[in-house]
């Protein structure tokens, strides 16, 4: 009689913490990754925060609601923001034809509220740097920059890609992408967008 005892309560003890450990899991299942809706009920996977009933980290283009949300400096149309750093590459050895190294010799914030360019740091020949800030003086005078890519479209029922220019200001998103370009295609250095 006592070992039918002992078996049921050891039954009823492994059922206990075998049903603690399945709620424990299962509650780690339910929680939101980043950009999944929370609730009291369904809340947010461990290093994010429920926002707007939203799960955010805060990183870069993650939800939020002001920039106290956000790691970021910024927090515009309700996603985290950053400046955009640019960087300016040319050819380790430029009069070597079989040499495609390249080096980078400078850096450049692009403001995300307001456009403003800033020569972050800058190394290599002079005129190289005489180059790049007499363009980057350049760009700063104009109200817009030019920024060319696909667009799908519609041609006789079908559809069709086609390039497409349109001019983008100072405080467009895609700012930093028309100053790379325009440092590429009107002045001939090579820029990059950092990720």
């Amino acid at each position: 009689m006592k070992k039918i005892i002992l078996t049921i309560l050891g039954v009823i003890l492994i059922m206990i913490v075998g049903g603690i450990g399945c709620l424990l899991v299962l509650g780690k299942l339910l929680q939101s990754p980043e950009g999944s809706t929370c609730v009291p009920n369904h809340p947010c996977a461990s290093g994010f925060k429920c926002i707007g009933k939203i799960c955010s980290s805060g990183k870069l283009n993650s939800y939020c609601e002001s920039t106290t949300d956000c790691l970021t400096p910024y927090c515009v149309k309700n996603v985290c923001r950053a400046d955009t750093k640019v960087s300016i590459f040319v050819d380790e050895e430029p009069l070597n034809p079989n040499n495609l190294k390249k080096i980078k010799v400078a850096t450049i914030i692009v403001g995300l509220l307001d456009g403003n360019l800033t020569l972050d740091f800058a190394t290599g020949t002079d005129i190289n740097i005489t180059l790049l800030k007499n363009a980057l003086d350049e760009i700063k005078k104009r109200p817009t920059l030019t920024l060319t890519g696909e667009n799908e479209t519609i041609i006789d029922g079908q559809p069709v890609i086609a390039m497409q220019a349109w001019k983008v200001t100072k405080t467009d998103p895609d700012y930093a992408y028309a100053v790379v370009e325009t440092l590429r295609m009107e002045f001939g250095l090579e820029a990059e967008k950092e990720k």
